[in-house]
Parts: structure tokens; sequence; C-alpha cells
């Protein structure tokens, strides 16, 4: 037993952290102890007797163990933000991109008109040119638009899609393997971090991992009961997916419609063509939507604003390998942007080659992946046992996901910590379908192996939890554009609040100049602009001709202090005289 402690420990170190981390060393004692806890015979059978009746749950148990845990899930995640001390408020560029696609949506609207200042409004993901929209796909604005509707916080609908996972991943795991998994899974899946903490965040990635396994769910339903039914929530789940995250949802899309094919082989050709319409008949209201989508902003059907976007502002980020060549400069002239290609899009760029591929995925990816899909290094010892089950013909979908999430990837030269959360079912699956294999060829007695697995999964679970690791779950603090926002609620008046940006010492993640309350900057009570310094009178004299009740104000963020300028009218009257000032000989 103290050579498997040492191995594990050996592993646990080499692939998922350093000495400077000591939850290493309490997940080994957790083991240890869980070793001597199944090695008292009363113990065991006092603790084996739930355990063995969580496996095999009638079908009424099933459901309400599935709400049970989806609610306790919900009310986890909110209550370890608050202990936490997080700002539960939008605080990255794609969050407030969302926020603003979702107020549109809830006018009716994919885009508004080219903005009469666009550079005073350019910003991360936002097109301001042609016309003001966001670019991302309209997917998770879509189902986030009701929050708007009903005045609701932002954090509630993240959370919500987070519980509808749970519960989901719970009826999916003990289909596939059995009860007492279904509730592990959820424990390990509570315990990733970045789980936890999208899932206060409007992102995509929860969204389409809800969507993928809303198919999974589907076709395990439907390959029991073959109700056409399920091939439309099949579709419809496929064709949400993808309008949220079109890559993602092939990862989902591919190993369910493969496996679709194969429970239809030796069919009749008449009921092939009648599933494959039911579920295109599912997606399609969703991707005619891409299609006016693209085609009202970019002009063409087929060219989405995603990548429009990122031939201006980030040129050489398309998918695929991209040399020197491909590299360009930024058309936008914001500092902001230009500041953030420098320092971020372009190393991703110039590291991303065939001939790095190895090293980037051993230094960098693989670490970024195990970290956003398991709570520990430590149960990775059980992936490979796993993948001995892979030939049960229902088993080898859910890590195909995976598998294929990982292939695309590959052609992507960004990957960000909490883009693998997507995957982290299929990698969760894995590790329990590891856990079963061992059980099964377990020397040391079926029933105290079996509770030996079951308490080191629970207990490296538990201690993965920021109450007992110490783990911050946020990208970075949001104090500033909180401060922010209390600080803009003390002006009395309807104003604007010209923003100050410093590429020599801020933050370029930290970005507090978005309107995300209204569809249209103009219709703000506090709009937020760049100050342009010398270009700022072209602002005072439009708003002095349409809103010239508003005052003007002046953050500047280095030393986060709010100075009150003028009326716009005024300001406006005062920079024509000191250009007629300048004008004369």
């Amino acid at each position: 037993m103290l050579l498997i402690l040492l191995l594990l420990g050996g592993l646990r170190l080499w692939l998922f952290g350093s000495l400077e981390d000591t939850r290493w060393l309490w997940e080994l004692t957790w083991a240890g102890l869980a070793f001597l806890i199944s090695s008292w015979g009363p113990l065991v059978r006092w603790l084996s007797l739930p355990l063995e009746s969580a496996r095999n749950p009638s079908l009424q148990a099933k459901r309400w163990i599935a709400a049970g845990l989806s609610i306790i899930a919900m009310a986890y995640l909110l209550l370890t933000a608050w202990h936490q001390g997080r700002h539960l408020i939008p605080q990255f560029h794609d969050e407030f991109a969302y926020l603003i696609q979702m107020q549109m949506l809830a006018r009716g609207r994919l885009w508004m008109p080219a903005l009469p200042l666009p550079e005073f409004f350019d910003n991360f993901y936002l097109l301001v040119d042609r016309h003001y929209a966001a670019i991302y796909f309209p997917g998770t604005a879509l189902l986030y638009t009701p929050l708007v509707w009903a005045h609701l916080p932002v954090w509630l609908g993240p959370v919500l899609i987070s519980g509808v996972s749970v519960w989901l991943l719970y009826r999916i795991v003990t289909e596939l393997l059995d009860g007492q998994a279904g509730i592990l899974a959820i424990l390990l899946l509570l315990g990733i971090s970045r789980f936890r903490m999208l899932s206060t965040m409007i992102l995509s990635q929860l969204p389409v991992m809800c969507f993928g396994l809303l198919m999974v769910w589907g076709w395990l339903c439907w390959r029991t009961r073959h109700r056409r039914r399920w091939l439309l929530l099949i579709g419809v789940a496929a064709g949400w997916a993808a309008v949220t995250r079109p890559a993602d949802a092939l990862a989902f899309a591919i190993p369910v419609g493969a496996a679709i094919l194969l429970d239809l082989y030796r069919r009749p050709w008449r009921s092939v063509l009648t599933s494959g319409m039911i579920i295109v008949g599912g997606a399609a209201p969703f991707l005619a939507l891409l299609m006016g989508f693209n085609r009202g902003i970019t002009g063409s059907f087929f060219h989405t604003p995603h990548e429009y976007y990122v031939a201006r502002d980030y040129p050489g980020a398309t998918f695929g390998f991209h040399g020197q060549s491909d590299v360009g400069v930024p058309i936008s002239t914001l500092a902001q942007k230009r500041e953030f290609y420098k320092r971020h899009v372009l190393p991703a760029i110039e590291s991303h080659r065939i001939s790095a591929i190895i090293t980037q995925w051993r230094e960098v990816r693989w670490p970024y992946f195990w970290n956003a899909t398991l709570p520990t290094g430590l149960l990775l010892v059980l992936i490979p046992a796993g993948l001995l089950l892979l030939p049960v013909r229902r088993l080898w979908v859910m890590p195909a996901i995976a598998a294929g999430f990982i292939g695309i990837y590959v052609f992507y030269c960004f990957f960000e910590s909490h883009y693998a959360v997507v995957a982290a079912p299929s990698v969760i699956l894995l590790a329990l379908m590891g856990k079963v294999a061992v059980d099964r060829h377990w020397p040391w007695g079926m029933q105290r192996g079996k509770l030996f697995s079951c308490l080191v999964i629970v207990g490296v679970a538990v201690l993965s939890l920021p109450e007992l690791s110490r783990i911050h779950d946020e990208f970075f603090p949001a104090e500033q554009l909180a401060e922010i926002n209390q600080q803009l609620k003390t002006i009395p008046t309807r104003a604007v609040v010209l923003f100050t940006f410093d590429p020599m010492i801020e933050n370029t993640f930290v970005e507090p100049c978005y309107n995300v309350d209204v569809a249209w900057p103009d219709d703000a009570r506090i709009i937020r602009a760049h100050d342009l310094e010398d270009h700022n009178p072209q602002l005072y004299r439009y708003y002095a001709q349409t809103q010239p009740d508003r005052m003007v104000y002046r953050y500047i963020r280095s030393t986060r202090t709010l100075t009150f300028l003028g009326n716009v009218a005024e300001l406006a009257s005062h920079s024509e005289k000191l250009s007629d000032v300048r004008l004369q000989p």
C-alpha cells in the first residue's frame, strides 16, 4: 500500500502540480485513511450497505435523486461564490459582448445600425462600423434573453444551466454505469474549479455542454424506446449547440450521430431517412437563424461575424496553422485592442505551429485540459483502466466526445483554461469507467475494493472544493469593475463618462467601456465611451445636438478617480472657440 501511495503521489506531482502545492499530500493522506477504513470489517459492512443501495435505484428514485442533486448543486455554487467574496458581475470581454447581444435579442434584433461615432464605442468582440453587433454566435444570448425580459440578475441563468447539466449528467452516468457512479460524477464535476467559475458567468461553454449532454440523453432514451420525439430533441439540441459554439457542437454531434447510424444499421432505408429528416428538422430553425445573422451583418450566408472580426482585428488567428506571413496589424485603432493583440493574440499565433504542437500540448494545453475536466490529477490513474470498457457499445460515445474536442482544438491557436470544461462530463465518465473496471478485478476482496475506490473519489473531490483547497474561482479580481459600477451610480443625471486607458500600466483584460444595459448606447442613462482626447469635441457636438442635457465626466483608470467636466453643450461651445483661436493667424 505504501508503494501504491508513493506511485500515486509521483503521478500527481508529475501531471498536476508542484511541491509548493500541498494539496497532493492531503489527497494521499486521505487515500491512506480510506485504505484503513476499508480494511476494518464492521465499518466496511456498515458503509457498504448505503453505497450498494445507491447503485440500482428505481426510475422514480432516479428522478428524485437527479432533482435533489441539481438543487443542491445550484445552492452550493451560489454559496461558494458568496463565501469566496466573488463579485457576481460581468468581468470578461466575452460576457459584455453577450450581454449587449441579449439586449438586442430582447428587442427582437440581432444587430443595430452603424453607430454615428463608432470610434468612441469600439471594443473587444463588437462590430461598430457596418453594424453595431456582437460577433458571437447567437445561441448563448438567445438562451439567456429571458433574464432581460424578467429583469433578473445575469448570474441566475448560468446557475440554472449548471443545475440542468447536473441533472443530465447524473441520469446519463446512471444509465451507462450505475447510480453510485452518477452521484460520484456530480461530486467530481463540482470539484472542478473552472466549472464553478463558469457557473455564474455569461459565457458559452456551459450552454454548449448542456446542449451536448441533452443530445446524449436523447440518444440513450431513443435507443431504448425508439420514439421520434427523442430524435426531435436531439435535433433541437444539436441545432442550438451549433449556433452557440459550432466546433464544440461537432465534438458532441459526430459521436452521437455515429451511434444513431449504428443503431439504425440493417433497418429499412425509409426508417433511416425519416430519422435523419426529423433531426435536421429540429436543427433547421437555429441554422436558419444563424444564416440570417451572417447575411445581415457580413452580407454572406456563410461568412460569420466572428470571421469578419478576426480578419480585421486578430489577423492570423483563423482556424488552422499559420506562419509569420499571416500576421498583420489590427484595423482597429483602439489602444486596448492593439495592446491586447500584441500581448496575448500574437504570441498564441506565433506558438501555434505544426513543428511545436507536441511541445505546446505537453507544456500548456494538457495541464489546461486536465485541470478543467478533473478536480485532481490523482484520478488520471483510472483513465487507462476506463479504456478497457470502450468495446462496450454504449460506453464509447461519451469518451469519443473528449477525443473529438481535443482533435478539433489541435487546429485552433487559442486554448484558454476554461475551454475544456465542455469535455468534463466525458472525462469524468471515463475515470468512473476506470473505477468500475478496477472494482471488477480488485484482488483485495470485492466489497472492500469497491468501498476503497469510492472513498478515494469522494475524498479527492471534497478536497478540491475551495473551502478546503483555498482555490479562488475567478479569472482575475473584479474589484475595479465593481468600484466603477458603484461610482457611476452616484451620478445624479444623464451623463457621458469618458474612460482613459494607459497601455503602460492598464490590464487589457479589465475593460469597463461597454454599455450592457441597452441595445443602443444613446439609450443608456450613463453612456460609457472612450476618452480619445483631441477627438472628444466630436462627441460633445453630437450630444449637444441630440441630448443636450447630458453631463460629461472623465474616469481616470490609473488613479480610479471620476472628474466632472461639464455640460455637453458648454463643452462643445468651448471646443469650437478653442478651434477658432487655433485657426487665427
